[in-house]
This record gives C-alpha cells, sequence and structure tokens, in this order.
C-alpha cells in the first residue's frame, strides 16, 4: 500500500467572500483578484489550523484569542498585578504586554546569575544592607555605578543609554511613573544630540570634541515607543505630560544650560508622540 494513501487533502483555499479558489494559501492581508475585497488568514485557536477570514470575521477571531491567551495563568497572574499598579481595568494590550515584559526580565535575570560584576555587586550591598539584596536592588546599582561613571567621562551618549535601562528597569517593576520620568530624561538628552567625549578636558567652544551638537534627526524609535507607551498606560493628557517633562528635566540635566532648552525639546518630542 502505497505511503500517504489515505492522507486527507487540505481543502483548497477559498475567497471568504466571492468563494473564488485561490492560487495558493495567504500569507497576511490580501486582495481578491476577483471581488477587490480583502481577506486575511489567521490561526484560530480552536483547531490551531489557518484559516481564511473576512474583515468582520478578523475581530471575532482575535477576541477568541485574547479569551484563550487570559485563560492562562501567567495571564490571570499579569492582570491582577496591572489592577493593582493601576487601580483600573487593563486592556487585552497592556496584560500581554506586561507578560512579555515579565518573560524578557526572567531571561535577562538567569544571565545575570553568572555575571561576575552581578556577584560582586550582590555581595557588596548584602554586607551593606545586611541582608540579600533584590535582583531590582543588585541591578540598579550597576546601572547607576555606570552611570556615575558615564556623566564624569562625559559620555552623554553612553549615560543616555543607561538612562533607558534604567527606565526599561524601573518598568519592569511597575514603577511606570518614575519610569516614564526616566524616559522623558532620555528624550530630552537626546534632543541635545550627545556625545561620547570620554574624559577629554573641553577648554573651549572650538574644541573638535562638543559633548552636545544638536540636529534635526528624529528622536529615537525605542524611546518614542516607551513614552508613548506609558502615556497610555497611565492615562496622563497632553498638557499634564508637558508638566511633568519639564520638571523633570528642569531638575535632572546634567548642566544648568544646555544647547536646547527644556520648553524647545518638548516641542520636538510633541510632534512626534502625537501624531494628530
Amino acid at each position: 500500500m502505497p505511503f500517504g494513501l489515505f492522507e486527507k487533502k487540505e481543502p483548497e483555499p477559498k475567497c471568504p467572500y466571492c468563494n473564488v479558489v485561490l492560487p495558493k494559501f495567504p500569507g497576511a492581508k490580501t486582495k481578491c483578484k476577483a471581488c477587490g475585497k480583502y481577506y486575511y488568514a489567521r490561526r484560530r485557536p480552536s483547531t490551531m489550523k489557518k484559516s481564511i477570514v473576512t474583515e468582520e470575521e478578523l475581530s471575532v477571531v482575535e477576541k477568541e484569542w485574547e479569551t484563550y491567551f487570559l485563560a492562562k495563568p501567567e495571564y490571570i497572574s499579569a492582570k491582577k498585578e496591572l489592577e493593582r499598579l493601576l487601580n483600573r481595568e487593563p486592556s487585552f494590550y497592556e496584560i500581554k504586554s506586561w507578560v512579555n515584559e515579565k518573560i524578557s526580565l526572567g531571561k535577562e535575570q538567569e544571565a545575570l546569575k553568572s555575571d561576575p560584576n552581578f556577584i560582586a555587586m550582590k555581595k557588596d550591598l548584602a554586607v551593606q544592607f545586611g541582608r540579600n539584596p533584590s535582583i531590582f536592588e543588585v541591578r540598579w546599582e550597576l546601572l547607576n555605578k555606570e552611570l556615575v561613571k558615564n556623566r564624569s567621562n562625559k559620555d552623554w551618549g553612553l549615560y543616555c543609554c543607561v538612562k533607558h535601562k534604567m527606565g526599561e528597569l524601573l518598568k519592569s517593576e511597575g514603577q511606570f511613573e518614575e519610569s516614564l520620568a526616566m524616559f522623558f530624561q532620555v528624550a530630552y538628552l537626546d534632543t541635545q544630540g550627545c556625545n561620547n567625549v570620554g574624559g577629554i578636558p573641553i577648554e573651549n567652544v572650538n574644541s573638535p570634541f562638543k559633548e552636545f551638537e544638536p540636529n534635526n534627526y528624529p528622536l529615537g524609535v525605542g524611546v518614542l515607543f516607551e513614552i508613548k507607551d506609558l502615556l497610555d498606560l497611565l492615562k496622563i493628557p497632553k498638557e499634564k505630560a508637558k508638566t511633568i517633562f519639564i520638571k523633570v528635566n528642569e531638575e535632572a540635566k546634567p548642566y544648568q544650560e544646555l544647547p536646547i532648552p527644556t520648553d524647545s525639546a518638548w516641542r520636538k518630542l510633541a510632534k512626534e508622540i502625537y501624531v494628530n
């Protein structure tokens, strides 16, 4: 008997609107050449098989996936944690992002266990605190140590990167307001055109090693995403966001006078995060 004689043949892919047979199973959103309508390829949680659905059916499938994921223990736990942190009902997107954040954090923490710098800092803090420090405390101290070094060397690009890592760490701990403040600092420094001077003393403005050189480049995609995400998460309106941005950066900026004032930096940021 030939192998596969009784194997089931996959049904022919058809347009869910006009029922015309398609040349192949679509990979994503596709326009039907026969009727001109868009259809979508989606896997359904009930069968775990791909199906072709209409635009109207797409929202139903997405809802099925929400129900599927929200029944998982890690999603149930994330939902409860976010309800406590936000004091409101979180959206599915927020819950899913929080779960992914925790997964990413778990991988990082596992890798840190063999990091000699992490191990040494953990021992130092244990002596200082008289107890075992948390992973957050150890990571924060390591970042702070790096921050001080970069500031001393006037390596403002690296300084900015460390601030970004601090913002991510605060966010992973559910300290959303503190995280937003940190990312606001990153955005402000980003507008200044940070350079890494490497400890070279700068005596005059004609030095080729300038600490800050503002440019017209867009702000970093990463920091823009984080700021938009946190503003949405915390439900902060535009005017309040502006007040926080200016206050935070007036207090935290490394020099009293920087090339771009805080209000000008806010206008640049606002253009990129408030599209409409």
